[in-house]
């Protein structure tokens, strides 16, 4: 579904558990996921939050792929989405300072 932008229902599809561990309550204190676990959950997550403009969120999950394993195969997809919001994020603060500008032939 994320891959075709219905990132809205990440939430609803995850239960509201946006926390790898979350889904395991009875795996203890200190949890241990597999790599590719850890890689494809907050990839997953990654993407609803840089969609949805929570860039810190985002770039939490970039630093958790990439410490999961900084070679892996999500890890340039999630930070060109993150730039990609990052930009769009930029771009639309831009334009709106832009527009607040008082006109200098007045």
């Amino acid at each position: 579904r994320l891959l075709h932008d219905h990132s809205v229902d990440i939430p609803e599809i995850f239960g509201q558990k946006l926390q790898l561990y979350m889904h395991y309550p009875d795996s203890g204190e200190n949890p241990i996921f597999h790599s590719a676990e850890v890689q494809s959950f907050y990839t997953v997550i990654g993407r609803y939050y840089a969609r949805n403009a929570q860039l810190a969120r985002a770039l939490k999950c970039y630093f958790i792929v990439e410490n999961a394993d900084h070679e892996g195969p999500h890890l340039e997809g999630l930070a060109k989405e993150i730039f990609i919001a990052e930009a769009a994020y930029f771009f639309t603060g831009a334009m709106h300072q832009i527009r607040k500008e008082p006109d200098s032939n007045e």
